[in-house]
């Protein structure tokens, strides 16, 4: 337990959190909307700290990040609780259910960043549930990553405001952006929160020097609407064309267990979309088929990353440009793992 970042006290002992968008105003002795965060005779305390949940070495690549160390190992690692609730939530007993009490493997920042040189990690990822909940064990965790040569990578679904993310931007490296749609009625009756400030800290990061790449995962009858889908593709475009689009289809569990996931051809439907709209690297995952997750040169079409299910195979790059035709290929490409 840790006294919280980014909170103001009110009268009455009352606390208002300032973390993220739901800005909530909290009573004594009672949680915010995350139930991770509880104000205790009007000091804000983050209840998940130093409290990890779940740990895994993970391919750089199963995070949906193709364009930063590809072949690289990632430590992944998560406290329990979220921001939102989503209703097909794939890991709701730690996002959502089952908190309380706050349980987890009590680690210091220090003794991950270890983990992760023990397991030859050459970066560590705040993933799984929503990072931006356990921001103070982030924080320091990222510190002790950056003075000890290690990356950061910040998986967010961007529910978090303006200056605890200006604050945090600098120790990060990359960021996966689980943008879940383009339409403010399921953020708000789906997810529990709102469009606008998920758009605006897409733009902050895009805007940064924090290598960026975009997942969403497609749920039938809910952000399959074609004009949601370009949408999307129109604003990320209008962000950076370059910006890698991951397209993902989920079996949707939760509330929404039994609904089914996307079928392969309405994957690549949207695809071929992203391409014909002007997004350079878009992706499809749960694809076998290497051309959905081979990294491509938009110039002239050679492969210039070669995977096959989600595992880097080979890198054709040149100095970070195609080997073809010399185009430049956005990313952070040093020393890419061979297999």
């Amino acid at each position: 337990m840790k006294e919280a970042s980014f909170y103001r006290k009110l009268r009455s002992k009352k606390v208002l959190c300032e973390l993220c968008p739901h800005l909530c105003e909290i009573e004594n002795k009672k949680l915010g909307f995350c139930e991770v965060r509880e104000n205790q005779e009007g000091v804000l305390y983050s209840l998940n700290y130093g409290r990890l949940k779940r740990t895994k070495v993970l391919r750089i690549e199963e995070l949906h990040l193709f364009h930063f160390l590809p072949g690289s190992k990632t430590l992944a690692i998560t406290t329990v609780g979220c921001n939102f609730r989503c209703d097909y939530c794939n890991v709701s007993d730690i996002a959502i259910e089952k908190i309380k009490p706050i349980l987890g493997r009590t680690l210091h920042p220090k003794d991950v960043v270890k983990l992760a040189q023990h397991n030859k990690c050459d970066s560590i990822t705040y993933d799984f549930t929503e990072p931006t909940i356990y921001y103070e064990y982030v924080y320091e965790i990222a510190e002790e990553a950056h003075r000890v040569g290690f990356k950061n990578i910040f998986a967010t679904n961007g529910y978090i405001q303006e200056e605890p993310l200006q604050k945090i931007l600098p120790l990060l490296d990359a960021v996966v952006f689980y943008l879940k749609g383009f339409n403010e009625e399921n953020y708000n009756f789906i997810m529990r929160g709102h469009l606008e400030p998920v758009l605006f800290s897409l733009k902050i990061i895009a805007e940064s020097d924090v290598w960026l790449e975009v997942k969403t995962s497609f749920i039938p009858k809910l952000n399959t609407d074609f004009q949601e889908v370009q949408k999307i593709i129109l604003f990320l475009r209008s962000l950076r064309p370059d910006i890698p689009w991951h397209i993902h289809k989920t079996d949707p569990q939760y509330k929404m267990k039994g609904r089914g996931p996307m079928l392969r051809k309405d994957l690549k439907h949207i695809y071929e979309c992203a391409l014909k709209l002007g997004l350079s690297y878009p992706y499809v995952a749960n694809i076998a088929h290497s051309k959905f997750q081979n990294t491509q040169c938009p110039y002239c079409g050679s492969i210039v990353i070669y995977r096959v299910h989600y595992q880097f195979k080979k890198s054709y790059l040149k100095d970070g440009c195609c080997h073809t035709c010399g185009h430049v290929i956005p990313g952070v490409f040093q020393n890419p793992a061979s297999t």
